[in-house]
This record gives C-alpha cells, structure tokens and sequence, in this order.
C-alpha cells in the first residue's frame, strides 16, 4: 500500500471519531429535560405512554397514560407498584395519583407519578404487576 493510502485512511478515522464524539457531546450538553423523550409499549392488549419530566425542584415527575380495551385498569396501584432504577438505586414514588379529573376506571388510566431527586444520566421506569406481567420496563436514554 501506498503511503498516501495510509495517510488518507488514518484522517478519515480521525475524522469519524472526532464527529462521533461531537455528536456524543451534543447530546450530553442538552438540558437532562430535553434529553427526555415519551415512550410507547404494550404489554397483553395495555397501551402504556410515559413521560418524564425534571421540575425545578430536581423531583422527576412521570406522566402515564394507560389504555385497554379488554380487562379492568381501575385496581391498578401506582403507589406500590411502581419504580424508579436510576443508577444503583431502585426508588418508590414520593407521589403517585390519578390525574385530576380521570379517576380510575376499567379501561383508561392517567397517572402522574413523582420520585425524589434527578435520575442519572440513564434510568428506567419499572411498572410492576401491570395485566399479569412480572415488571415491564422503560429506559432512558
């Protein structure tokens, strides 16, 4: 080979590095609430939409709104049955409720979920018990 191939091939690798770390650095500078992003799953024939939010007082707040067209959402207990894994920490909400105005009913629930604190650059939402289901789980980023 060619010294110039070398030369060529070895900035071409630099270059690819230094704009996958730009690329890298640009997310890490956005504030941690615009790094946020809804999630969508469903689990047994449930729709569950989340959103976090981060407050001004550091408590990471969660929207979810869970739907069903078949089975009962209206026992459903977000207190005890809801989790925050942020680093290695495992929280319990500060405080978790039903929307105002949409009390629980069999078929369509939204919920505000708070937990103490700001999360770690990467955490998940775990929703324990949901339609039969051991945990399922949301990650951020």
């Amino acid at each position: 080979m060619s010294k110039q191939f070398i030369v060529v091939a070895v900035l071409i690798f630099i270059a690819g590095g230094f704009l996958y770390l730009q690329e890298d650095r640009r997310t890490e500078d956005l504030p941690l609430s615009q790094q946020f992003e809804e999630k969508t799953t469903s689990i047994d024939g449930i729709t569950i939409v989340v959103q976090p939010e981060l407050f001004d007082d550091d408590n990471l707040t969660f929207s979810i709104q869970l739907t069903t067209h078949s089975g009962d959402l209206s026992m459903y207990s977000p207190g005890s049955n809801i989790r925050l894994k942020s680093g290695d920490e495992e929280l319990v909400p500060l405080r978790a409720e039903n929307v105002s105005g949409s009390g629980p009913s069999e078929h369509h629930r939204e919920l505000i979920v708070v937990f103490p604190g700001s999360p770690s650059s990467s955490f998940a939402l775990v929703l324990l018990q949901l339609a039969g289901a051991t945990e399922t789980t949301l990650q951020w980023p």
